[in-house]
C-alpha cells in the first residue's frame, strides 16, 4: 500500500479539522520545505522517523549492461535517509508480529505445537 499527498492532506482534514484546500496547502508546503533544505545541503531530522540528508557520490567507472560498453559515470548529488532507532524498531515489532501470525495459522491447521 502507498500512502499519497491526497490521502495525507485527507488525514489532515479527518484529524485537525481544516478544510480540503488548506489540507493539500499544508501537504505540499510540509514537501517543498523538505526539498528546499536538501537541494541547500541542510539537513531534515523528523523526530521518531529519521533524517533526511543529501550526498555527494564521486564519479566512477561503470558500464552499460545491455551492451557492455565502459562509461564513466558522473559525479553527483544524492537525497539519502537514515531511519530513527524508534522506526526500526517499530519495523523488527512488525515483523516479529507478523512472523508469529503466520506461526499461530499454521499451528491452528493442527500443523506446529504452539509454545
Amino acid at each position: 500500500m502507498t500512502l499519497t499527498k491526497a490521502e495525507l492532506a485527507q488525514c489532515l482534514v479527518d484529524e485537525v479539522g481544516r478544510n480540503q484546500r488548506e489540507g493539500k496547502e499544508m501537504v505540499e508546503t510540509f514537501f517543498t520545505e523538505i526539498f528546499e533544505a536538501l537541494i541547500n545541503d541542510e539537513e531534515v531530522n523528523l523526530a521518531n522517523i529519521g533524517v533526511f540528508h543529501s550526498r555527494a557520490k564521486p564519479a566512477r567507472p561503470g558500464r552499460n549492461p545491455k551492451t557492455r560498453v565502459e562509461v564513466n559515470i558522473t559525479s553527483r548529488r544524492v537525497a539519502t535517509f537514515q531511519p530513527s532507532a524508534t522506526l526500526k524498531d517499530g519495523l523488527d515489532a512488525n515483523l516479529n508480529c507478523e512472523a508469529n501470525e503466520a506461526r499461530q495459522r499454521v499451528a491452528w491447521r493442527g500443523r506446529l505445537s504452539v509454545e
